[in-house]
């Protein structure tokens, strides 16, 4: 499947959820068009939840074909695609919530977290590559390398919150 047909069916979904609310919640008031309005305001959110998820796409895949081409791994762009999308999903529904019960079971520290995230991102990147039927030694040299690649890139995160909200900016959202 092509990128840009995801895009599209992206966008056609979150689409046709926010015409549906919108306008169920603009015909209940007293407006003169509520349709243009819902039309209006789904098309607005549509296009800004696909040109995020667009961006996170690009941004796991090209890490990962960093990692591909680095490592001089047999990964084809569709494999790649498919992986990125199904860590995706996961990364957005799941990984929190496994996380938070992992760490309950070790307890909350920093070892603990990198060690339950670690092992979470790698248990899960390795069964969507047998999903995906890549090959063993491919399947978890990816599986481990991109999960440490995901933690730095975690580190990094929490390092600029620490650096920004000791500046003062970043202290009223936290």
């Amino acid at each position: 499947m092509n990128f840009i047909y995801i895009i599209i069916a992206i966008f056609i979904t979150v689409f046709l959820i926010f015409l549906f609310f919108s306008y169920r919640s603009e015909s209940k008031g007293d407006q003169e068009h509520p349709l243009l309005i819902a039309l209006f305001v789904s098309t607005v959110f549509g296009l800004l939840v696909s040109v995020i998820i667009s961006i996170c796409i690009l941004a796991l895949t090209g890490s990962l074909n960093l990692i591909n081409e680095f490592l001089n791994l047999s990964l084809n762009q569709k494999q790649i695609i498919y992986l990125m999308l199904w860590y995706l999903v996961f990364s957005f529904f799941l990984e929190a919530n496994l996380t938070r019960i992992l760490l309950s079971f070790f307890g909350y520290s920093k070892i603990s977290y990198f060690v339950s995230v670690s092992i979470l991102r790698i248990l899960y990147l390795l069964a969507v590559g047998y999903l995906l039927s890549i090959d063993l030694d491919t399947n978890i040299t990816i599986a481990i390398s991109f999960a440490l690649f995901l933690y730095l890139i975690d580190l990094l995160v929490l390092h600029y919150r620490i650096a920004v909200c000791k500046g003062g900016l970043y202290s009223a959202m936290i």
